[in-house]
């Protein structure tokens, strides 16, 4: 699964990355609504457009723009094909362009090494040898889809089509139109027959991304297709049969969403049929290096990782899992100083700033697991295997956190 970036760099305060999709366009403008905003008079609404091909180009479009596309310095005429490495100025911000370098990795799970993660694989490859419903359930970032893809391609069905959808970005008001299709004519801006993603994955599997979020009324016509094996377009008469498995993904509670009463009992037990759960990143520290590399060795095979910024990376929790490692990897790519990245080129992203590893932020999340585990550890009596648990993690887990904390399990109780 390739994957490429642009680093938005504006000024020395803003500094992001956006992840580009294949062959998706992605706008960049004054306007808000803009893939990639830049809130700047020299920018006009629409500007320019980014292109990813999927293999090492990127096409950037100028949309007559008032002040033009800079690449390499020079102002481009209408297109430009840009590479790994490549900047382009718009207005105040220059966009550094990352391309994957080397090849795709074939098994994208081989990018798992630790322990924690032997059951997810041990369940994907189960989850490939049969046709059942498939209920992935982690936190964001975690690799849900990933995974999901692994199983389609080691599956019977993986010369057929994968098609991926998050739920939750698709608007109430569009929904089934977008999974069900829709006839010409049926509402206002049906201008043509479209067909929806079941149809687009039939003989192939449908991965549908955050489940949890699609309305009652949406779920309710979802569970009619897969115990019917047919869709019918909004606005038609007639049905299609279709031949899809279907696997979902949540980060959500959908057992307690059923006791609420805002996920569908039946909807819930047809989808979670054989489930894995993917443990969060905190919770696989052989992981963080060995990815953090491997990402690295995609993005800039050159580059290398000074020892300061491994203990560093081993340290710092993830909130945003795998996905918030690998776009740390990029940024720090794009933005390096040298060819051997350390403390200076890493920054990770909060929901308010942007905060230096090391910083504050770091040691007040050091400073609260380290009590977290003290605490765990005292009201066990120093049982590892008890302290775990109440803490939700492996006993593994537990020892390279105490490890890491210079921690010792208190002596046992003498009462």
């Amino acid at each position: 699964m390739r994957r490429a970036w642009v680093a938005v760099v504006v000024g020395d305060l803003e500094r992001r990355v956006v992840e580009l999709i294949e062959e998706a366009e992605i706008s960049i403008g004054r306007s808000e609504s803009s893939g990639i905003p830049i809130p700047d008079t020299q920018v006009s609404r629409l500007h320019a457009s980014l292109r990813w091909d999927g293999a090492s180009t990127v096409i950037v479009t100028d949309h007559d723009s008032r002040n033009g596309v800079h690449v390499g310095g020079r102002r481009i005429s209408r297109k430009a094909a840009v590479g790994s490495g490549d900047e382009i100025r718009i207005g105040p911000a220059r966009l550094l362009v990352v391309v994957p370098t080397g090849e795709p990795t074939a098994d994208p799970l081989t990018l798992a090494v630790d322990p924690a993660m032997r059951p997810v694989i041990e369940l994907g490859e189960h989850a490939s040898q049969c046709d059942l419903p498939v209920l992935l359930v982690g936190e964001t970032g975690v690799g849900k889809e990933v995974i999901a893809a692994r199983i389609h391609a080691r599956s019977a069905r993986g010369g057929g089509p994968f098609v991926a959808v998050n739920c939750g970005s698709i608007p109430d008001t569009i929904a089934e139109s977008v999974l069900f299709g829709h006839e010409k004519g049926a509402f206002t801006d049906a201008q043509a027959r479209t067909v929806g993603i079941f149809e687009r994955a039939n003989g192939g599997t449908l991965f549908l991304d955050e489940v949890g979020e699609l309305s009652l009324s949406t779920q309710v016509r979802l569970l009619r297709v897969l115990d019917e094996g047919q869709v019918t377009r909004v606005g038609a008469t007639s049905s299609v049969a279709v031949d899809v498995r279907i696997l979902t993904a949540t980060n959500r509670d959908l057992a307690r969403w059923v006791r609420e009463g805002r996920f569908r009992e039946d909807l819930f037990y047809r989808l979670d049929v054989l489930r894995i759960q993917i443990p969060p990143l905190r919770d696989r520290p052989d992981d963080v290096l060995f990815l953090a590399r491997r990402f690295l060795s995609e993005l800039g095979p050159s580059l290398s990782l000074d020892t300061e910024i491994e203990s560093r990376l081993l340290a710092y929790p993830w909130p945003g899992n795998v996905r918030e490692l690998r776009n740390a990897v990029a940024r720090a790519v794009a933005l390096r100083r040298g060819a051997v990245l350390g403390v200076d080129d890493f920054t990770l992203r909060t929901d308010d700033d942007v905060t230096d590893l090391g910083g504050p932020l770091e040691q007040r999340v050091a400073d609260a697991e380290r009590s977290a585990l003290l605490a765990a550890l005292e009201s066990t009596g120093g049982n590892q295997t008890r302290a775990a648990q109440r803490l939700g993690i492996t006993r593994r887990a537990l020892i390279y956190k105490m490890e890491k904390h210079d921690l010792k399990a208190p002596p046992p109780s003498k009462k």
